[in-house]
């Protein structure tokens, strides 16, 4: 059983999860000299700390040291039969070696002023990642993370459409209307974040347009919801279209295959064949509605 002190430690860990993926991709300052990158940096870097120090609470209340069996390879609880875990061992192996063989090895670590990449940016990423997923213990905590990263994405595309209309209210050295940036400052950079969230949107359409056709009694809701999302996505996509951007829409490709891949992993272990139809007629549903927009855009 978990102490009191332990689940503060694990409210904290999902806090500064839900922040990074909140305030990050929102947060610049227009009184620095840089404006984004390092402004952002810093901030997830200090979340990232606070992250650290509460799981390294929680490892010492817990008597972490005790549990060393998991470190087994061939033992049931291994950690490292959880997924992503060997992978991201293997390069935050290969960062730290890089970092100890090379030429600067303080700029390697730091980063550069302009952008502040480098190994404790990265680090900063794994640290929020790993106890994120170590904290994780509900599909609820999962969905509930999901749904930040959908709704964060909102207002960072609309941005991108307030720049396309040049109705930007803040002056920009660069053409923000031609090529949108958004919050990231980098048209690049915005699309690439927001390919990360079009899947999530996606699954949140055929999880409504699920609920909708497999509902006797049509729920409000449910309707609501999938139009709300239904926008999302279309903003999302719009914005993705305006950073005027090639490669990303490579990194969409991708996306979708991976998201098929999974949708089909779903409905073959689907527990009912009503399950695999209802499902299947969402997926056909949202199609139809993707291709309507597609129309109407272009």
């Amino acid at each position: 059983m978990q102490s009191k002190l332990s689940r503060w430690c694990d409210g904290i860990i999902e806090a500064g999860g839900v922040a990074a993926v909140i305030v990050t991709p929102l947060f610049f300052n227009i009184h620095s000299d840089r404006v984004f990158e390092p402004d952002k940096l810093t901030l997830l870097r200090s979340i990232a700390l606070v992250v650290a120090f509460a799981w390294l609470v929680k490892f010492i209340d817990q008597k972490g040291w005790q549990q060393h069996s998991r470190l087994r390879w061939r033992e049931e609880g291994s950690i490292w039969r959880m997924p992503f875990i060997l992978p991201v061992t293997l390069l935050v192996v290969a960062y730290l070696v890089s970092n100890l063989l090379s030429v600067t090895p303080s700029v390697s670590w730091a980063g550069s002023y302009q952008r502040l990449q480098g190994t404790y940016s990265t680090l900063s990423y794994l640290v929020i990642f790993g106890t994120t997923i170590s904290s994780m213990r509900t599909r609820a905590q999962a969905r509930r993370l999901v749904t930040m990263v959908i709704i964060t994405s909102i207002p960072v595309a609309f941005y991108g459409l307030l720049q396309h209309f040049n109705l930007d209210p803040l002056p920009w050295a660069g053409n923000t209307q031609e090529r949108v940036a958004g919050h990231m400052g980098n048209a690049i950079f915005l699309s690439a974040y927001l390919i990360m969230a079009v899947p999530l949107t996606l699954s949140r359409i055929i999880v409504s347009f699920n609920n909708i056709l497999s509902d006797e009694d049509l729920a409000t809701a449910d309707v609501i919801r999938s139009s709300i999302y239904i926008f999302t996505l279309a903003i999302q996509l719009i914005t993705i279209y305006w950073t005027g951007s090639r490669g990303p829409w490579l990194g969409i490709g991708a996306g979708v295959f991976a998201f098929v891949l999974i949708l089909l992993v779903a409905l073959r272990n689907a527990e009912t064949s009503n399950q695999r139809f209802q499902v299947a007629d969402g997926v056909k549903a949202v199609v139809l509605v993707l291709g309507g927009t597609a129309v109407i855009f272009t």
